[in-house]
């Protein structure tokens, strides 16, 4: 049997309405007869795993759909991992796409640079695949160490999402890289970040190789205390530099001085925002001992942004800044029906 050069992994819940799209679109990649698909149904209570069954089979694709009862998406994908037999790894959502041979660029790269990792641009697309934003609007493309391309991710003056990159299995296997189960914020970039740095030397395309679809009914838009879940991959990231003993110290004050400051108080707006009352985020902040982190020095970026502004006031007047975040949601709310209202009239 020949080996596939790339092992496309795609976990899937509900997604009946898009997944024929999405193996269509892997079916337009010049190499597809060189890839395998792991599609595995989490659970779904749809036709989803019939309809991903016979995409494969009428697009005459190599791959096979494997069930299992809802364990969420990172266990979806750590089965994928296991299932694959691919030089390359990749891991796309079931309702979003590729850019047409997306796939051949991305291997030819890594052949030609000898690079375990390799990654593209992308953009967000409505449901009916109308472009709302492109990765060039916001950040750069770049080549470089493992470690110089962490530092750049974590200072979000780049962004690899999951789905625009390919790695190479056996890196993923021999740093025991995995998908933290039962995180449902930050796991994908927990585990990109770990393939970072396990990689030599990441090289990019510059171009768009992927159509990130966003939902107006999203459950990412939804907001729960589990956001916190982000804050926990990235502490669990920091552990990781020292159990490794990485040396670059950057890397570390980073996550210490913006990072964790930075996803601390945008979990706390966000909730603001949609109405959580200050006693309750008070009380979990203090369980979760992330007060801790809002106390140390910022470094220029997290300044720049206006982090220390933020929490200066969330720490003085936690009643007040909640006030104001919700506050803003109403206004935002009226505007928008108001806009609804006169359109259609």
């Amino acid at each position: 049997m020949i080996k596939p050069l790339i092992s496309v992994i795609i976990p899937m819940y509900n997604c009946e309405k898009y997944i024929e799209e999405c193996i269509k679109s892997l079916s337009t990649q010049s190499i597809a007869k060189q890839i395998e698909i792991i599609i595995v149904d989490d659970g779904s209570e749809d036709k989803s795993a019939i309809v991903a069954q016979e995409s494969l089979h009428y697009f005459n694709l190599k791959g096979k759909v494997i069930r299992q009862v809802n364990k969420g998406v990172s266990a979806a994908r750590n089965i994928g991992i296991d299932e694959a037999n691919g030089e390359f790894l990749m891991f796309i959502d079931a309702d979003d796409t590729l850019i047409k041979d997306a796939l051949k660029s991305l291997y030819d790269k890594a052949i030609k640079k000898k690079s375990k990792l390799v990654y593209g641009g992308y953009r967000n697309v409505t449901s009916k695949n109308k472009e709302i934003w492109n990765y060039t609007n916001t950040y750069k493309y770049f080549s470089g160490s493992g470690s110089d391309t962490t530092l750049l991710f974590l200072q979000r003056k780049i962004w690899i999402r999951i789905g625009t990159f390919i790695v190479c299995k056996e890196l993923v296997i021999t740093n025991k890289i995995r998908f933290s189960v039962g995180c449902k914020y930050g796991e994908d970039q927990e585990f990109t970040i770990k393939c970072l740095l396990a990689s030599e030397k990441v090289e990019t395309i510059s171009q768009t190789i992927y159509n990130y679809r966003q939902h107006d009914d999203s459950a990412m838009r939804k907001r729960n205390f589990e956001q916190f879940d982000y804050v926990d991959a990235m502490i669990r990231i920091y552990r990781y530099l020292e159990d490794n003993n990485y040396s670059n110290d950057e890397l570390k004050e980073t996550i210490v001085h913006y990072v964790l400051p930075n996803a601390i108080m945008s979990v706390i707006y966000c909730l603001a925002y949609s109405g959580v009352k200050h006693k309750e985020l008070v009380t979990f902040i203090e369980k979760k001992e992330y007060d801790k982190f809002l106390k140390v020095p910022l470094n220029d970026i997290a300044i720049g942004y206006g982090i220390d502004k933020e929490i200066m006031l969330w720490r003085k007047y936690p009643i007040y800044y909640c006030y104001k975040a919700h506050l803003r949601f109403f206004i935002k709310s009226f505007i928008v029906k108001a806009t609804k209202l006169f359109v259609f009239k």
